[in-house]
């Protein structure tokens, strides 16, 4: 989910008002970014993690 200030947040609801979120990135671009490393990671050896 993208918050108004544009940060990212990973959830299952889409709500801001869940006081566990936990920010994962500062922007989309930030977000596709970190995205982008966990899928290349992935597919080169299927390490999993979190994003």
């Amino acid at each position: 989910m993208a918050a108004p200030d544009r940060s990212v947040y990973p959830t299952q609801t889409a709500s801001l008002d869940e006081p566990e979120l936990d920010k994962v990135a500062d922007g989309r671009r930030q977000y596709l970014e970190l995205l982008e490393h966990f899928l290349t990671r992935f597919i080169a050896d299927g390490e999993t993690g979190n994003l």
